[in-house]
């Protein structure tokens, strides 16, 4: 297998446009597939969601999260598994959502609070039954 370096001889592999946009592309069907299948297993209200709409639901939750500088695939993922659990509307609905989401903090800072206050929730809830 040959691989072409660019014409200046830098050494630097030289990737086209479309050459990344497939690579990209690639990586957010096995991203979507993956948050599919996990969402389907561990989210009884998901479990028979058909996948065209967990898969746009997913996409309007990605532009969603830009919003709050979160484009990496953990922080992003922890950010659908929010939505999923407390509702696409989550950050409407909940006072602390928005004090995390619209800090200057790093991304999967945001998004380990995010969990952390999805836990909290679930566990006041839990207790609450009891």
């Amino acid at each position: 297998m040959a691989i072409r370096t660019d014409a200046g001889g830098s050494g630097l592999l030289n990737i086209g446009s479309d050459t990344y946009a497939k690579l990209e592309s690639a990586d957010l069907e096995r991203f979507l597939s993956s948050l599919t299948h996990f969402l389907r297993e561990n989210v009884p209200d998901m479990e028979h969601e058909p996948e065209r709409n967990l898969r746009q639901q997913i996409l309007f939750l990605r532009e969603d999260a830009r919003q709050h500088d979160i484009v990496g695939r953990r922080p992003l993922a922890l950010y659908v598994i929010t939505a999923a659990l407390l509702g696409t509307d989550f950050v409407d609905r909940y006072s602390g959502v928005r004090q995390i989401l619209f800090t200057q903090e790093d991304e999967e800072i945001k998004a380990a609070l995010l969990a952390g206050f999805t836990a909290t929730l679930f566990d006041a809830l839990k207790g609450g039954d009891a």
